[in-house]
């Protein structure tokens, strides 16, 4: 442990440097995240009202079978750009992880420290992003579970006029 010491002071090494490093680091990546966050909300904010929009526009046409594709054709398009734009919040988020870990990895070779020493920072940041993802999952599949339940209630209607018709 002298050694080490001996060898940080030989380097003019400073903590209090260190930390300053590391903290504007954590809060680089940490506003990277808020920028993530703040674009899933965005998305989250309007499901609601297309939920609706979508149900009342089948209700609708539920007797004339043109709307009624129309509709269905545009929730697939609908669900189709809400998978890839939340794809690529996670693209997002996992390169923010990967910058985040290559830094903080190169400030731990500057530093000539153990992980272990420092390893609550980065748990930090990383429980945040890994959080996260899995609620831009979780969005993903609601989407997918929405598209289904709206197809299987459009060919609901449209078996009635064919069958009827």
């Amino acid at each position: 442990m002298a050694n080490k010491d001996f060898d940080l002071f030989k380097s003019k090494f400073s903590f209090e440097d260190f930390r300053d490093n590391l903290e504007k680091e954590k809060e680089k990546y940490l506003k990277d995240y808020q920028s993530t966050i703040t674009d899933f909300l965005s998305k989250v904010s309007t499901v609601p009202i297309q939920f609706g929009a979508y149900i009342v526009l089948l209700m609708k046409f539920v007797d004339d079978p043109l709307p009624l594709l129309a509709t269905l054709v545009l929730i697939v398009f609908w669900s189709v750009y809400n998978w890839r734009a939340v794809e690529q919040l996670l693209d997002n988020l996992e390169y923010t992880r990967g910058q985040f870990n290559a830094n903080f990895d190169s400030l731990l070779k500057k530093a000539k420290l153990d992980e272990a020493e420092i390893a609550k920072d980065r748990g930090v940041v990383l429980n945040k992003i890994e959080s996260t993802k899995s609620m831009l999952k979780s969005f993903n599949y609601l989407v997918c579970l929405f598209t289904l339940i709206c197809f299987l209630y459009g060919f609901f209607f449209f078996s009635k006029i064919f069958c009827s018709g």
